[in-house]
């Protein structure tokens, strides 16, 4: 069997390790001589003549996340090899400069000129992520490592310098730049404005040294479309050609929503439909029950999981998707989740083969819609491209539902149509029992079907719209509490996050400690998307609180933080009337999103109060719609 074809290793079973290791040391040898000649580079970049050859995107969108740093020069090869067996094209790594860049003008790229030689050699793609700031270019120098280097630089000479020396070094070979990791506070202590800052100085770095580079600019992660519409005006507009996402979602399905929006907010600005969508760090999510404590997913749920993320992201507009990550790494795998799509040994687990089932079965040159089936739950995600039309993946939306797939609404078999499941051998065609199919979380692929427009419709979202609602509630008295429409007990194992559902004067309540060694004050709340998502220009939401103090001698109070366009924003304090009995605390938000920043909504906060504020009933409105808030 040969282990590592795009090497052409033709020898015996033993030779292919040998070849990784002299491949690895040239690398070493290469990249010692390197720093002087990526100055050199850098200080001498011209635009590239038309007589050059151009760099050539690959076809394919399917791309993986490898982390370099966990990786030894032997691995590196090694890696590459088993990203390209498993059908990805594309490989992303963070280039972190204070790694890079440990002293002023010292460059070590031993690994990413591995890196880029070996995926060359595969026929890979390489999107480099340059993030993290060296100490001695931090603007929070005298801070520890862990936060200096996601601080600002000091000044823009140094970040510029290094932008273009990366870029310089791999001209005619790596083309895709983006501009730091994820935004979030573990990876950038930055506003979006330093934000802007950095990708204007990176974007004029990496287009004096390579013309034909693509600058790609992130976001803080969950898909923030505020900071995304920031990022779509002057003067960040014209710095960047595609935007990064990181989705935060415990399905793939709820990203369809922030996708849907994200195109309409990207066709808004006077580029028009030329800002690419990459969905750049997508991993699994760590499932929580009803109380917050965190659930394993189960391998079948994983397999289903990382195909329908890539399905969905492609029928929402999203050019090229990256799944975090290709190999186990401890410094990547949060709480003890094995992310990858390989363990540490790079045996693949059954998600890799499920998605290396999907990349098999989907087209390299690919476009995909999303549609409805009829009046049922079934949604379905055509595949269309070179020599694969007629081809579909196809799950519920909620729950399971059997169907006679002769029968399914808008889609029409062909006579050679085939459906089989993901977790069952492709040999077991499902339509060669005569039975009805059972349709649920998991996909079902089908091939050489034509599609009855008429009987279909577009989505721009999973889950069918609910009935209009003039107000959606939490009420922690109600027996499924949550049923009216604003979620909270997926946040409770959050740091901070109010664990305690408590009886207080004949009702249940969230008991807001704020201070002391349990202080536990915020409330997370996540109103229903159907009612209210993304509400840019809209007109303003109020938020109803119920709550009460039990001191009368001892000031209480809570403010709420929202997203806005402004990124996150407090509302003016709310004094709590102590020993008074539930009282009703009516706020008006003028520009609240309502987008699901870090997949929340907003949060009530009691920091500030000097006594536990209890909770029992948070009601969102919103003008324009009738005001019947009490049950």
């Amino acid at each position: 069997m040969l282990l590592y074809p795009c090497l052409s290793l033709q020898a015996s079973p033993f030779d292919w390790e040998g070849r990784l290791v002299r491949l690895a040391v040239k690398a070493y040898k290469t990249a010692a001589r390197a720093p002087e000649k990526a100055r050199a580079a850098a200080a001498t970049a011209k635009p590239v003549s038309p007589g050059q050859p151009a760099w050539q995107p690959a076809e394919s969108p399917y791309g993986v996340v490898l982390d370099v740093q966990s990786l030894s020069l032997q691995q590196i090869p090694q890696a590459v090899q088993a990203a390209h067996q498993l059908g990805f094209r594309m490989i992303r790594t963070v280039v972190p400069w204070d790694e890079v860049e440990p002293q002023p003008k010292r460059f070590r790229f031993q690994k990413y000129d591995a890196l880029v030689d070996s995926a060359r050699s595969c026929g890979l793609d390489v999107l480099l992520t340059l993030s993290y700031c060296p100490p001695w270019a931090s603007s929070l120098a005298s801070e520890p490592a862990a936060i200096s280097s996601r601080a600002m630089p000091e000044g823009g000479e140094a970040w510029s310098r290094f932008v273009g020396t990366a870029v310089a070094r791999y001209k005619q070979k790596v083309r895709l730049w983006q501009i730091w990791e994820r935004l979030d506070m573990v990876n950038f202590r930055g506003t979006r404005q330093d934000y802007a800052v950095l990708l204007v100085a990176a974007s004029k770095a990496a287009k004096l040294a390579d013309p034909l580079a693509q600058v790609l600019a992130s976001e803080p992660g969950g898909i923030d479309l505020g900071f995304i519409a920031y990022l779509c005006q002057p003067p960040t507009l014209s710095s960047f050609d595609a935007i990064c996402l990181n989705p935060r979602v415990d399905t793939p399905e709820l990203a369809a929503r922030y996708l849907s929006v994200l195109r309409t907010i990207l066709q808004r600005t006077a580029s028009g439909p030329s800002k690419r969508i990459y969905v750049t760090d997508w991993s699994f999510p760590i499932a929580h029950d009803a109380t917050g404590s965190s659930l394993p997913l189960s391998p079948a749920e994983l397999s289903s999981f990382v195909v329908r993320a890539y399905a969905v992201a492609f029928a929402m507009g999203a050019e090229r998707v990256f799944w975090t990550e290709l190999r186990d790494s401890a410094a990547n795998s949060p709480r003890g989740a094995s992310w990858g799509l390989l363990d540490e040994q790079f045996q693949p687990r059954p998600a890799a083969t499920a998605l290396k089932a999907f990349f098999d079965f989907a087209p390299q040159k690919l476009s995909a819609e999303l549609w409805a089936l009829g009046d049922t739950p079934v949604r379905m995600v055509s595949l269309g491209g070179e020599g694969a039309a007629g081809r579909a993946l196809l799950w519920s939306a909620t729950g399971e539902v059997k169907l006679d797939p002769t029968e399914l609404p808008g889609v029409k078999l062909g006579p050679h149509a085939h459906m089989w499941a993901l977790e069952h051998p492709a040999e077991d065609d499902l339509l060669q029992h005569g039975d009805a199919v059972t349709f649920g979380k998991t996909p079902v692929f089908l091939s050489d079907v034509e599609l009855a427009p008429t009987q279909l419709s577009k989505v721009g979202a999973w889950s069918a719209s609910s009935p209009p609602k003039d107000y959606v509630y939490l009420d922690f008295s109600e027996t499924t509490s949550e049923k009216g429409g604003i979620a909270s007990s997926k946040y409770r194992s959050w740091r901070a996050a109010a664990p305690e559902i408590l009886s207080v004067q004949d009702r249940l309540a969230a008991k807001l400690v704020p201070d002391g060694q349990t202080a536990s004050p915020f409330l997370y709340c996540d109103v229903d998307d159907d009612f209210l998502f993304y509400n840019s220009g809209g007109s303003p939401v109020t938020v109803e609180v119920t709550a009460s103090a039990a001191n009368a001698t001892v000031p209480a109070g809570f403010n709420l933080m929202y997203d806005s366009p402004r990124g996150h924003v407090f509302s003016s304090w709310q004094s709590v009337r102590p020993a008074t009995g539930w009282q009703q605390y009516v706020i008006t938000l003028p520009e609240a999103l309502f987008a699901n920043k870090n997949g929340f909504d907003f949060r009530l906060s009691a920091l500030g109060s000097k006594q536990p504020v209890f909770v029992a009933r948070v009601v969102v409105g919103q003008e324009g719609r009738p005001n019947r808030q009490q049950p």
